[in-house]
């Protein structure tokens, strides 16, 4: 990332880790000095952000990178600097379509075809980070038996239903599946894991195994060797981005999808009756439906889908071609 003010690429950054990390990528995927600049602050999931436009001085960019919220600051520094060019990364709210150079939605967005869209099969999460060697060789020196399946537990959003009936379930089902292989059963939590779902963890099945409940900023995280060491992963679907970064491991992945919540389900009904100028316009948010997105990830044959069918395709370079479309798009942008 580069320190000094005139560059071409200004990162508008939140809080969120996640969006954050999809930034990164694309900023590192275009090969050019970027800069980021924190503009606001947001819970992690759903809420109001806070704003702060005082980092919006020039020298100005080329182009303006925004995720989801911060969008806002991009319209501000149209605003103050009208050359710059903007790339809207998931839905924009708000604003018209037409005032933003590219829109790349999420794939769980759903946004209709335009000239200015560009749409993508999984979020720009990277592949994980080579494990520490330390915390492999202490797993292999446990000399549990193959095949290690890795079962990821998300956490609660506004959209979707994730309590501990809902874990149990899906906690039961992998146990049956790695009792059947007569293997090794490994479980990590997610930031947003409930804690009637991580009390649900207190009793961890009779299995060969460990269990690894997520602490912010913990150096002996083993996440990253769970991912390059398992044989399998089953996560449930709450989170694109986790998919994606479980996705790009290359390891067979099998997804729970999730039931929607009562009060999201009446509203996705009631945005389908929204016309697209209406959302062309701003004045109303696309619709969002992460199940649908897996439904056709899974008849691509890139994901199984748990208890019913497994990927028929699973991670092949070649259909990780997102960020060079999305770069693609972006240099035209800078002729």
């Amino acid at each position: 990332m580069a320190t000094d003010a005139a560059v071409p690429v200004w990162l508008l950054t939140g809080t969120r880790p996640g969006e954050i990390t999809q930034q990164r990528a694309l900023a590192h995927a275009l090969g050019l000095p970027f800069r980021e600049l924190a503009v606001a602050r947001q819970p992690l999931a759903g809420g109001h952000a806070e704003f702060d436009f005082a980092a919006l001085q020039p020298p100005w960019p080329k182009i303006a990178i925004s995720f989801g919220k911060t969008l806002d600051a991009a319209v501000e520094l149209r605003h103050r600097a009208p050359q710059v060019r903007l790339v809207q990364i998931g839905r924009p709210r708000g604003v018209a379509w037409d005032q933003i150079d590219l829109i790349v939605p999420m794939p769980q967005d759903v946004i209709p075809d335009g000239d200015n869209i560009q749409k993508i099969r999984m979020p720009f999460n990277p592949a994980p980070p080579a494990p520490d060697a330390a915390i492999v060789e202490r797993l292999h020196a446990q000399d549990w038996p193959r095949p290690w399946t890795l079962l990821v537990l998300g956490g609660v959003s506004r959209q979707y239903r994730f309590d501990a009936a809902t874990a149990g379930r899906l906690l039961a089902a992998t146990t049956a599946r790695v009792e059947r292989q007569r293997g090794t059963l490994l479980i990590a939590t997610s930031p947003r894991t409930p804690n009637d779902v991580l009390r649900l963890l207190d009793r961890r099945p009779a299995l060969p195994g460990e269990t690894y409940r997520f602490v912010r900023g913990d150096a002996q995280n083993p996440f990253a060797a769970y991912l390059h060491q398992a044989d399998e992963i089953v996560l449930s679907g709450d989170s694109p981005s986790m998919l994606a970064e479980c996705w790009r491991s290359t390891k067979p992945v099998w997804v729970w999808p999730l039931r929607y919540t009562p009060r999201y389900w009446l509203k996705r009904q009631s945005r389908h009756l929204i016309p697209q100028a209406t959302m062309r316009a701003g004045r109303s948010a696309a619709a969002l439906d992460i199940n649908r997105w897996l439904r056709q990830l899974a008849d691509d044959g890139h994901i199984g889908l748990f208890g019913q069918r497994a990927a028929q395709r699973p991670y092949r370079a070649e259909d990780d071609d997102d960020l060079a479309r999305v770069v693609g798009r972006i240099q035209a942008l800078l002729r």
